[in-house]
């Protein structure tokens, strides 16, 4: 049986709807997807990208066809009936993804098993030979790895605040940290590397941004999408990782609510609070 999705808002709110992805194609179902942003963020899953949205078929906010198969996977919908339940958060998304699973029958052991994967086998092997050869004189160089999600917010999840004036005293006090940016930043110091630099001239780099974020000791963000695609279940269930987040609620920055990797949360956008905040979690 072949299943529509759709989703008519930004990446990373196409990157949480991998639970549902993940488990219609475990269970046999075949799936095409219509959003848009650019076609790349779901090239792990193969051919799935079925074009941009189709206002005939896919009804912006609306709920699940599912007499036609054709699923809404924005946690929008429906007068934001789940983003009601706790924000853009796991405990969002789960009632969303069983309301989905139950139609069609699929089951789960536990809630680890829908946390979202991606599937970098999938993925051009030299491309990850590539930024592995980078990326591994790096982490004998330097003390930690810091990926710096410095993208701003579209959904008004948190304030858009200049992540420079962080970027600049961290890098300039932490010479020992190497400090990886997924946006342009006019912070030249020697340990301050944009993603891009590494990742290539390439069209779109969230996937290979999830790949970087493995390797990092401490990711900081605010409900980004960069930011999002490091909430990969390797990241959420490594208990030696830390996230640092900024947003007005917390459930979007802590998403995972039962997360092993340590969760630091604030709404205090005091640039001064900021950078203490993220010290505190290097000095560790």
């Amino acid at each position: 049986m072949k299943i529509n999705l759709y989703n008519d808002f930004h990446n990373g709110d196409i990157f949480y709807s991998r639970i549902i992805i993940e488990q219609l194609l475990k269970n046999g179902f075949e799936v095409s997807y219509n959003h848009g942003m650019n076609p790349q963020i779901l090239s792990d899953y193969g051919d799935i990208y079925n074009g941009p949205l189709d206002p005939n078929i896919h009804v912006s906010r609306g709920g699940n066809n599912f007499e036609q198969n054709i699923i809404n996977t924005w946690i929008g919908k429906e007068d934001a009936k789940f983003v009601k339940v706790d924000a853009c958060s796991f405990r969002g998304y789960v009632p969303l993804a069983n309301e989905i699973f139950d139609y069609y029958g699929i089951k789960y052991d536990n809630e680890e098993d829908i946390l979202p994967v991606v599937r970098f086998d999938n993925l051009p092997s030299k491309q990850l030979e590539q930024i592995t050869d980078i990326l591994y004189p790096f982490g004998i160089s330097y003390d930690k790895i810091i990926m710096i999600c410095n993208n701003n917010c579209l959904s008004g999840q948190s304030e858009n605040f200049d992540f420079d004036p962080i970027i600049s005293h961290l890098s300039a006090n932490y010479p020992k940290c190497l400090f990886l940016v997924t946006n342009d930043t006019s912070v030249t110091n020697e340990n301050v590397l944009k993603v891009s630099t590494i990742t290539g001239k390439v069209d779109c780099d969230l996937l290979l941004i999830s790949y970087i974020s493995k390797v990092c000791d401490i990711i900081v963000g605010r409900a980004s999408g960069p930011y999002c695609y490091t909430h990969i279940k390797e990241n959420l269930l490594n208990d030696k990782k830390t996230y640092i987040s900024f947003t007005y609620y917390s459930s979007e920055g802590i998403w995972y609510h039962n997360s092993k990797s340590k969760q630091v949360w604030s709404d205090n956008y005091n640039l001064n609070h900021i950078c203490e905040t993220i010290e505190n979690e290097i000095k560790i």
